[in-house]
């Protein structure tokens, strides 16, 4: 049926994930980027709360939140 696919992760290798369960004519759906890595988000997402980029950098000094590793 082909529901599942294999991709290569930046930093796990290879990794076997559900493709889109739907298949629309007009808009098909893909994945279009890997699952981050822990802590990749944390920015954008505090930001989003409304965290200024102050704050954030202060929880990373201070060790609430890790760095998430580099990429690539």
């Amino acid at each position: 049926m082909g529901l599942f696919q294999l991709a290569e992760h930046p930093t796990e290798g290879p990794i076997r994930y559900v493709r889109p369960t739907v298949k629309f004519s007009a808009s098909p759906a893909s994945v279009r980027r890997q699952a981050p890595v822990l802590g990749e988000d944390n920015a954008s997402v505090l930001g989003e709360l409304g965290y200024s980029a102050e704050e954030i950098d202060d929880m990373l000094r201070e060790g609430v939140l890790a760095r998430a590793p580099a990429r690539g």
